[in-house]
């Protein structure tokens, strides 16, 4: 008798850990300015395009990468970075980042990082028989969630009265 695994869907988290040399302070400054000077949002989803001019955003992914190949011999490459701001009470509408008129082009994984905020990430995801359970986490400042890029997600109201959620989502290819 066989057992072949036909696929797999995971969750993968992570801390940026204090001694990073990763500032949120200026990582949300920095993205504050180029989320409100858009003119328009990329998409339904109200995501901009993250400046490739700020250093942090690659120390973020490096950091990530550095350990998925340590603890997972798993490589991935950026296709883009996204942000997302949540305004108190705020949320987002259910979304995955599977394009299926363009397969080659779609994320493999969808890695989001928390710049500022708290709340709660959903993942709704396939269990055979049992249709779309959902796994809650909760979301901090400096927390990495990395999952498939097929999975919808959406991020419950932010909870904070007086404070934006400022989200960044990388999406990445495997190699």
């Amino acid at each position: 008798m066989e057992k072949i695994k036909l696929s797999e869907s995971f969750i993968i988290w992570d801390s940026i850990k204090h001694a990073s040399k990763i500032s949120n302070t200026e990582l949300k400054d920095h993205l504050t300015k180029t989320y409100a000077a858009s003119p328009r949002k990329q998409n339904r989803y109200e995501d901009v395009s993250a400046p490739s001019d700020c250093k942090h955003i690659p120390w973020i992914i490096e950091q990530f990468s550095n350990q998925l190949i340590k603890n997972y011999s798993l490589k991935a490459y950026t296709l883009d970075t996204l942000i997302q701001i949540h305004k108190p009470g705020q949320t987002c509408v259910k979304r995955n980042h599977f394009d299926p008129y363009n397969i080659a082009g779609s994320p493999d994984f969808v890695l989001a990082y928390v710049v500022q905020g708290s709340g709660e990430l959903c993942i709704e995801y396939s269990n055979h028989r049992d249709v779309q359970p959902c796994w809650t986490m909760p979301i901090e400042h400096s927390k990495m969630i990395m999952f498939n890029g097929t999975l919808n997600y959406w991020f419950n109201p932010n909870p904070s009265e007086t404070e934006d959620r400022i989200i960044l989502l990388y999406n990445l290819h495997k190699i």
